[in-house]
Formats: C-alpha cells, structure tokens, sequence
C-alpha cells in the first residue's frame, strides 16, 4: 500500500476530528468505526483506506495475497506483523 505506519497514543479529540477510525483486532479483524461518543467520523461510511485495509487483511486470511501467502498461521498469531509489513 505504501503507506508510513506510526504506532502512538492518541487523545479522544483526535479521534472525533478524524476523516477515518478502524478498529483491528483478532475479534473485530478490521471493523471501520463511523461513529464515537454520538459523534459521526467523517461522512459516516468507512472511508477508502479504511476499505483498503479491510479488504488486504481479508484477502490475507483468505489466502488471496501472493506476497504474504504463507505467513498466515492457523492461529492468526503473525497476522498482523503481515499487515505491518505489507502496507
């Protein structure tokens, strides 16, 4: 994807300012968040690296991602190092 990726801390006022919010996780995998505390993120749809994203991670567990085919583990433990690596 070709994107730069920092992990940090964030205030809930950056979140309620922002254009896009996804959450990931083993559960949720990647869940596009249109809403915090009643307030709507960006036009209230999941936003286009939102769908990105959610659509490499699918493709990923789906065995569809040639350039990290393999590195899915049955248990999804290095799955988001893949993601890392790969956007």
């Amino acid at each position: 994807m070709g994107l730069d990726v920092v992990e940090r801390s964030i205030g809930r006022s950056e979140l309620y300012i922002a254009d896009e919010v996804f959450m990931c996780g083993t559960g949720a995998q990647v869940a596009p968040v249109v809403e915090i505390d009643r307030r709507t993120v960006g036009d209230g749809k999941p936003g286009p690296l939102t769908l990105r994203v959610q659509g490499l991670f699918n493709g990923i567990v789906a065995g569809a991602e040639p350039q990290v085919r393999g590195v899915a583990a049955p248990d999804l433990v290095t799955l988001p190092a893949a993601i890392s690596r790969t956007i």
